[in-house]
């Protein structure tokens, strides 16, 4: 799970991320975004999951094993 802030580039690179993963490795891949499309500087959330089982059904997480925080401030607000 990343959190990152609009317009930082966060979203775009866990898109790559999910591609990569999901066409060069034998890993299944899903990514699953939420973010304000309207709005640079507001909060986003990028819900990854990897595995070798197939992935039937995208869903947010509410546990993940890696939690990633591009910004101190979320530390305090999420």
């Amino acid at each position: 799970m990343f959190y990152g802030l609009g317009a930082d580039g966060t979203v775009g690179a866990n898109k790559n991320t999910i591609k990569i993963i999901g066409s060069e490795t034998d890993n299944y891949a899903q990514g699953y975004f939420v973010y304000d499309s309207k709005k640079s500087g507001s909060i986003t959330t990028s819900h990854l999951r990897f595995g070798k089982e197939k992935i039937l059904n995208p869903y947010l997480l509410s546990k993940a094993d890696f939690i990633a925080c591009h910004n101190p401030s979320f530390l305090e607000k999420i």
